[in-house]
Protein backbone atom coordinates (compact mmCIF):
# COMPACT_ATOMS: atom_id res chain seq x y z
CA UNK A 1 0.00 0.00 0.00
CA UNK A 2 1.53 3.27 -1.14
CA UNK A 3 0.84 6.74 0.26
CA UNK A 4 1.01 9.63 -2.17
CA UNK A 5 1.40 13.19 -0.95
CA UNK A 6 -0.37 15.71 -3.18
CA UNK A 7 -0.77 19.47 -3.27
CA UNK A 8 -4.05 21.03 -2.22
CA UNK A 9 -6.14 22.63 -4.96
CA UNK A 10 -9.05 25.01 -4.97
CA UNK A 11 -12.53 23.61 -4.62
CA UNK A 12 -13.14 23.44 -8.37
CA UNK A 13 -12.10 19.80 -8.17
CA UNK A 14 -12.56 17.21 -5.48
CA UNK A 15 -9.33 15.56 -6.58
CA UNK A 16 -5.96 17.22 -7.20
CA UNK A 17 -4.85 17.75 -10.77
CA UNK A 18 -2.06 15.25 -10.49
CA UNK A 19 -1.09 12.38 -8.31
CA UNK A 20 1.47 9.65 -8.79
CA UNK A 21 2.85 6.85 -6.70
CA UNK A 22 5.66 8.27 -4.61
CA UNK A 23 7.89 5.20 -4.84
CA UNK A 24 7.65 4.09 -8.44
CA UNK A 25 5.93 7.04 -10.13
CA UNK A 26 4.25 4.32 -12.18
CA UNK A 27 0.77 5.88 -12.03
CA UNK A 28 -0.26 9.40 -12.95
CA UNK A 29 -3.77 10.46 -11.93
CA UNK A 30 -5.17 13.53 -13.67
CA UNK A 31 -8.29 15.54 -12.87
CA UNK A 32 -9.53 17.48 -15.89
CA UNK A 33 -11.47 19.80 -13.58
CA UNK A 34 -8.25 20.64 -11.76
CA UNK A 35 -6.44 21.32 -15.03
CA UNK A 36 -9.22 23.65 -16.19
CA UNK A 37 -8.89 25.62 -12.96
CA UNK A 38 -5.11 25.81 -13.09
CA UNK A 39 -4.35 26.22 -16.79
CA UNK A 40 -7.44 27.47 -18.67
CA UNK A 41 -9.45 29.60 -16.24
CA UNK A 42 -12.46 29.58 -18.56
CA UNK A 43 -15.63 27.50 -18.76
CA UNK A 44 -15.36 24.84 -21.50
CA UNK A 45 -18.65 26.07 -22.95
CA UNK A 46 -17.10 29.51 -23.49
CA UNK A 47 -15.19 28.13 -26.50
CA UNK A 48 -18.23 26.25 -27.76
CA UNK A 49 -20.84 28.98 -27.55
CA UNK A 50 -19.72 32.59 -27.17
CA UNK A 51 -21.29 33.89 -23.96
CA UNK A 52 -22.32 37.45 -23.21
CA UNK A 53 -19.34 38.69 -21.25
CA UNK A 54 -18.11 41.95 -19.84
CA UNK A 55 -15.47 43.69 -21.95
CA UNK A 56 -12.79 42.82 -19.41
CA UNK A 57 -13.73 39.14 -19.36
CA UNK A 58 -13.93 39.00 -23.15
CA UNK A 59 -10.48 40.52 -23.43
CA UNK A 60 -9.13 38.07 -20.85
CA UNK A 61 -10.54 35.10 -22.75
CA UNK A 62 -9.12 36.41 -26.03
CA UNK A 63 -5.67 36.74 -24.46
CA UNK A 64 -5.82 33.21 -23.03
CA UNK A 65 -6.65 31.54 -26.35
CA UNK A 66 -4.50 33.86 -28.48
CA UNK A 67 -2.40 31.96 -30.99
CA UNK A 68 -4.68 28.92 -31.15
CA UNK A 69 -6.61 28.08 -34.30
CA UNK A 70 -9.81 28.38 -32.29
CA UNK A 71 -11.08 28.03 -28.73
CA UNK A 72 -11.82 24.31 -28.97
CA UNK A 73 -8.31 23.60 -30.25
CA UNK A 74 -6.88 25.66 -27.40
CA UNK A 75 -8.87 23.66 -24.85
CA UNK A 76 -7.84 20.26 -26.19
CA UNK A 77 -4.21 21.09 -26.93
CA UNK A 78 -3.56 22.89 -23.64
CA UNK A 79 -4.89 20.10 -21.46
CA UNK A 80 -3.47 17.23 -23.51
CA UNK A 81 -0.02 18.83 -23.70
CA UNK A 82 -0.03 19.52 -19.97
CA UNK A 83 -0.81 15.87 -19.24
CA UNK A 84 1.80 14.63 -21.70
CA UNK A 85 4.43 16.92 -20.17
CA UNK A 86 3.92 15.17 -16.83
CA UNK A 87 4.24 11.62 -18.17
CA UNK A 88 7.70 10.30 -17.36
CA UNK A 89 9.61 7.35 -18.75
CA UNK A 90 8.66 5.45 -15.59
CA UNK A 91 4.93 6.16 -15.97
CA UNK A 92 3.12 2.94 -16.78
CA UNK A 93 -0.47 4.12 -16.57
CA UNK A 94 -2.31 7.43 -16.75
CA UNK A 95 -5.75 7.67 -15.17
CA UNK A 96 -7.70 10.68 -16.49
CA UNK A 97 -10.83 11.72 -14.61
CA UNK A 98 -13.57 13.64 -16.37
CA UNK A 99 -14.64 16.91 -14.73
CA UNK A 100 -16.24 16.37 -11.34
CA UNK A 101 -16.72 20.07 -10.51
CA UNK A 102 -20.19 21.26 -9.56
CA UNK A 103 -22.11 24.11 -11.20
CA UNK A 104 -20.96 26.64 -8.60
CA UNK A 105 -17.31 25.90 -9.38
CA UNK A 106 -17.90 26.12 -13.13
CA UNK A 107 -19.82 29.36 -12.67
CA UNK A 108 -16.73 30.93 -11.11
CA UNK A 109 -14.74 30.58 -14.33
CA UNK A 110 -14.61 32.99 -17.27
CA UNK A 111 -17.84 32.45 -19.17
CA UNK A 112 -19.37 30.93 -16.07
CA UNK A 113 -22.67 32.62 -16.81
CA UNK A 114 -23.28 29.77 -19.26
CA UNK A 115 -23.71 27.52 -16.24
CA UNK A 116 -27.29 27.06 -15.05
CA UNK A 117 -27.92 28.17 -11.46
CA UNK A 118 -28.64 25.43 -8.94
CA UNK A 119 -29.90 25.84 -5.39
CA UNK A 120 -27.82 22.88 -4.22
CA UNK A 121 -24.82 22.50 -6.57
CA UNK A 122 -23.07 19.75 -4.60
CA UNK A 123 -26.02 17.46 -5.21
CA UNK A 124 -26.82 18.81 -8.65
CA UNK A 125 -25.85 18.25 -12.26
CA UNK A 126 -22.39 16.74 -12.13
CA UNK A 127 -20.65 13.59 -13.23
CA UNK A 128 -22.59 11.41 -15.66
CA UNK A 129 -25.69 13.57 -15.27
CA UNK A 130 -23.70 16.46 -16.75
CA UNK A 131 -21.95 14.45 -19.46
CA UNK A 132 -25.19 12.88 -20.68
CA UNK A 133 -27.19 16.10 -20.79
CA UNK A 134 -27.92 17.80 -24.10
CA UNK A 135 -26.57 21.05 -22.65
CA UNK A 136 -23.12 19.54 -22.01
CA UNK A 137 -22.73 17.11 -24.91
CA UNK A 138 -20.10 19.26 -26.61
CA UNK A 139 -18.23 19.84 -23.36
CA UNK A 140 -18.04 16.08 -22.87
CA UNK A 141 -16.83 15.68 -26.45
CA UNK A 142 -14.00 18.17 -25.80
CA UNK A 143 -12.85 16.23 -22.73
CA UNK A 144 -12.95 13.03 -24.78
CA UNK A 145 -10.76 14.69 -27.42
CA UNK A 146 -8.21 15.48 -24.71
CA UNK A 147 -8.09 11.81 -23.73
CA UNK A 148 -7.82 10.65 -27.34
CA UNK A 149 -4.93 13.01 -27.99
CA UNK A 150 -3.07 11.70 -24.93
CA UNK A 151 -3.71 8.10 -25.99
CA UNK A 152 -2.28 8.80 -29.44
CA UNK A 153 0.87 10.43 -28.06
CA UNK A 154 2.00 8.06 -25.30
CA UNK A 155 2.86 4.41 -24.87
CA UNK A 156 1.59 4.45 -21.28
CA UNK A 157 -1.74 2.79 -20.56
CA UNK A 158 -4.30 5.63 -20.58
CA UNK A 159 -7.37 4.83 -18.50
CA UNK A 160 -10.62 6.72 -18.05
CA UNK A 161 -12.11 7.65 -14.68
CA UNK A 162 -15.80 8.55 -14.39
CA UNK A 163 -16.81 10.60 -11.31
CA UNK A 164 -20.25 10.78 -9.69
CA UNK A 165 -21.73 7.54 -10.93
CA UNK A 166 -24.99 7.44 -9.00
CA UNK A 167 -26.72 4.31 -10.31
CA UNK A 168 -26.67 1.50 -12.87
CA UNK A 169 -28.33 3.72 -15.45
CA UNK A 170 -25.39 6.13 -15.14
CA UNK A 171 -23.00 3.24 -15.73
CA UNK A 172 -24.74 2.05 -18.89
CA UNK A 173 -25.15 5.62 -20.14
CA UNK A 174 -21.51 6.63 -19.79
CA UNK A 175 -20.22 3.45 -21.43
CA UNK A 176 -22.52 4.14 -24.39
CA UNK A 177 -21.51 7.81 -24.55
CA UNK A 178 -17.83 6.90 -24.54
CA UNK A 179 -18.35 4.49 -27.42
CA UNK A 180 -20.13 7.21 -29.40
CA UNK A 181 -17.11 9.48 -28.83
CA UNK A 182 -14.72 6.83 -30.14
CA UNK A 183 -13.61 5.58 -26.72
CA UNK A 184 -15.28 2.18 -26.37
CA UNK A 185 -14.31 0.27 -23.26
CA UNK A 186 -12.00 -2.62 -24.12
CA UNK A 187 -10.80 -1.27 -27.47
CA UNK A 188 -7.02 -1.76 -27.53
CA UNK A 189 -7.27 -2.55 -23.81
CA UNK A 190 -8.95 0.75 -22.84
CA UNK A 191 -10.03 0.58 -19.19
CA UNK A 192 -12.81 2.63 -17.61
CA UNK A 193 -13.06 3.11 -13.82
CA UNK A 194 -15.75 4.76 -11.71
CA UNK A 195 -15.53 6.85 -8.55
CA UNK A 196 -17.46 6.09 -5.36
CA UNK A 197 -18.47 9.65 -4.47
CA UNK A 198 -21.90 8.81 -3.08
CA UNK A 199 -23.19 5.98 -0.84
CA UNK A 200 -25.21 4.42 -3.66
CA UNK A 201 -22.05 3.79 -5.69
CA UNK A 202 -20.34 2.12 -2.73
CA UNK A 203 -23.37 -0.02 -1.89
CA UNK A 204 -23.83 -1.11 -5.51
CA UNK A 205 -20.13 -1.48 -6.30
CA UNK A 206 -20.51 -5.17 -7.13
CA UNK A 207 -23.11 -4.45 -9.81
CA UNK A 208 -21.36 -1.31 -11.10
CA UNK A 209 -18.13 -3.25 -11.57
CA UNK A 210 -19.89 -5.28 -14.24
CA UNK A 211 -19.67 -2.11 -16.35
CA UNK A 212 -16.22 -0.92 -15.22
CA UNK A 213 -12.65 -2.18 -14.86
CA UNK A 214 -11.99 -0.82 -11.37
CA UNK A 215 -13.02 1.81 -8.88
CA UNK A 216 -11.74 4.83 -6.98
CA UNK A 217 -13.04 5.58 -3.50
CA UNK A 218 -13.09 9.32 -2.81
CA UNK A 219 -13.34 9.19 0.97
CA UNK A 220 -13.70 12.95 1.28
CA UNK A 221 -16.81 13.30 -0.88
CA UNK A 222 -18.18 9.95 0.26
CA UNK A 223 -18.05 11.17 3.87
CA UNK A 224 -19.83 14.41 3.00
CA UNK A 225 -22.68 12.66 1.23
CA UNK A 226 -22.95 9.89 3.79
CA UNK A 227 -23.20 12.23 6.75
CA UNK A 228 -24.95 15.09 4.94
CA UNK A 229 -22.11 17.45 5.87
CA UNK A 230 -20.57 20.18 3.72
CA UNK A 231 -16.91 20.09 4.68
CA UNK A 232 -16.51 23.73 3.67
CA UNK A 233 -19.16 24.87 6.16
CA UNK A 234 -17.33 25.79 9.37
CA UNK A 235 -20.51 25.36 11.40
CA UNK A 236 -20.61 21.68 10.37
CA UNK A 237 -16.88 20.98 10.34
CA UNK A 238 -16.98 19.05 13.63
CA UNK A 239 -19.47 16.61 12.09
CA UNK A 240 -17.13 15.68 9.24
CA UNK A 241 -15.66 12.32 10.26
CA UNK A 242 -14.25 9.83 7.70
CA UNK A 243 -13.99 7.32 10.56
CA UNK A 244 -17.73 7.32 11.18
CA UNK A 245 -19.07 3.75 11.22
CA UNK A 246 -21.31 4.42 8.23
CA UNK A 247 -18.38 5.65 6.14
CA UNK A 248 -16.21 2.72 7.18
CA UNK A 249 -18.99 0.33 6.20
CA UNK A 250 -19.31 1.90 2.74
CA UNK A 251 -15.55 1.96 2.12
CA UNK A 252 -15.28 -1.66 3.21
CA UNK A 253 -18.20 -2.73 1.03
CA UNK A 254 -16.69 -1.09 -2.07
CA UNK A 255 -13.24 -2.60 -1.52
CA UNK A 256 -14.62 -6.06 -0.86
CA UNK A 257 -16.69 -5.88 -4.04
CA UNK A 258 -13.59 -4.95 -6.04
CA UNK A 259 -11.53 -7.69 -4.40
CA UNK A 260 -14.23 -10.26 -5.19
CA UNK A 261 -14.33 -9.10 -8.80
CA UNK A 262 -10.52 -9.11 -8.89
CA UNK A 263 -10.47 -5.50 -10.02
CA UNK A 264 -8.19 -2.68 -8.79
CA UNK A 265 -9.04 -0.08 -6.14
CA UNK A 266 -7.59 3.38 -5.66
CA UNK A 267 -8.52 5.16 -2.42
CA UNK A 268 -8.13 8.91 -2.01
CA UNK A 269 -8.30 10.51 1.42
CA UNK A 270 -7.26 13.71 3.19
CA UNK A 271 -4.70 13.21 5.97
CA UNK A 272 -4.58 9.43 6.22
CA UNK A 273 -2.37 9.67 9.32
CA UNK A 274 -5.23 11.43 11.16
CA UNK A 275 -7.62 8.63 10.31
CA UNK A 276 -6.09 5.44 11.76
CA UNK A 277 -9.34 3.47 11.53
CA UNK A 278 -9.46 4.10 7.79
CA UNK A 279 -5.82 3.11 7.48
CA UNK A 280 -6.44 -0.08 9.45
CA UNK A 281 -9.45 -0.96 7.29
CA UNK A 282 -7.48 -0.45 4.09
CA UNK A 283 -4.66 -2.62 5.36
CA UNK A 284 -7.08 -5.37 6.38
CA UNK A 285 -8.79 -5.36 3.02
CA UNK A 286 -5.53 -4.98 1.05
CA UNK A 287 -6.52 -1.92 -0.98
CA UNK A 288 -4.08 -1.68 -3.87
CA UNK A 289 -3.25 2.03 -3.62
CA UNK A 290 -3.89 4.88 -1.20
CA UNK A 291 -3.59 8.53 -2.15
CA UNK A 292 -3.27 11.19 0.56
CA UNK A 293 -4.69 14.38 -0.90
CA UNK A 294 -3.71 16.84 1.82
Amino acid sequence: MTDTILPTLTRVASLPSYQSQTDSEATLYVSIAGLIQEHLFYHPKAVIKAPKMSEIDAQSLAIIIEGAADGKTHFVDTLANEILANIKASTKEVKIAFSDADSAAFAGLLGGQLEAHEENPKMGVRGVTRFASDASTEQFALECEVIKKVIAATTASVQIVVPFVRNLSDAATIIDRLAIQGLPRGLNGLQVHFVCDVPAAALMADKLLQYFDGLIINVDTLTQFTLGVDKQNEALEHHFDPQNEAVLHLVGNAIQAANKANKPVLTTIDELAHNPRIQELLEQLTATEVVVTA
